[in-house]
C-alpha cells in the first residue's frame, strides 16, 4: 500500500518521462521561493522554453526518438543549472526553469544563452542524428509578476511572441 501510495504522490507532481517536477510541482516549489524572495528582496526569473519541431520529430522518427529527446534535453539543461535553479517539465515539449536568489536581473539572460547553446550540439538517438531549436521567455520577480502562476504567463507570452516573429 505504501509503494502505491508514493507511486500516486509521484505521478502527481514529477514527469513520468524526466523525472522532472510537472506544472503543478513547479508552481508549489516556486511559489515557496518566492517567498523567501520577497522577504529577502532578491531578484528571481522564470523561463519558458518550447522546443521547436517535436510533433515533426515524433511523426518523421517515431515516439520513441522524441520521447528519448526529451530526455537528453532535460539533462543538458540540468547541466547547465545551478543546483539552487528549479527545471521542469510543465507541458507536452515545454519546460521552464525558475532562476531563485538571483543577483542581477541580467542573470536571466545569461542562463537563457546557456540554455540555447547546450543545445546547440546535434542529439544521436537510435542511430539518428537530431537537431532541436528551442524558443525562450523571460519573466523576473517581481517587476513582472508576485507570484510563479503570472510569471510563468508572462515567459510563456514571451515565447509565443518570438515564435510569431519567427513565422512572420
Amino acid at each position: 500500500l505504501l509503494a502505491a501510495q508514493q507511486r500516486i504522490a509521484r505521478l502527481a507532481n514529477f514527469d513520468d518521462l524526466t523525472g522532472l517536477p510537472n506544472r503543478s510541482h513547479f508552481t508549489q516549489l516556486v511559489d515557496v521561493a518566492l517567498a523567501g524572495s520577497r522577504r529577502n528582496r532578491h531578484c528571481a526569473a522564470v523561463l519558458a522554453i518550447d522546443l521547436a519541431r517535436m510533433s515533426t520529430i515524433g511523426d518523421t522518427l517515431g515516439p520513441d526518438v522524441a520521447e528519448e529527446l526529451l530526455r537528453q534535453v532535460s539533462q543538458r539543461f540540468q547541466m547547465v543549472l545551478r543546483e539552487a535553479d528549479v527545471l521542469a517539465k510543465v507541458g507536452r515539449d515545454q519546460f521552464a526553469v525558475a532562476l531563485l536568489h538571483m543577483e542581477q536581473r541580467e542573470h536571466a539572460g545569461f542562463v537563457a544563452k546557456k540554455l540555447l547553446t547546450a543545445l546547440e550540439a546535434p542529439f544521436h538517438i537510435k542511430a539518428q542524428t537530431v537537431h532541436v531549436d528551442l524558443s525562450v521567455g523571460i519573466s523576473v520577480f517581481p517587476d513582472d509578476g508576485p507570484d510563479v502562476a503570472s510569471l510563468l504567463r508572462f515567459a510563456e507570452a514571451a515565447v509565443k511572441r518570438i515564435k510569431a516573429e519567427e513565422e512572420s
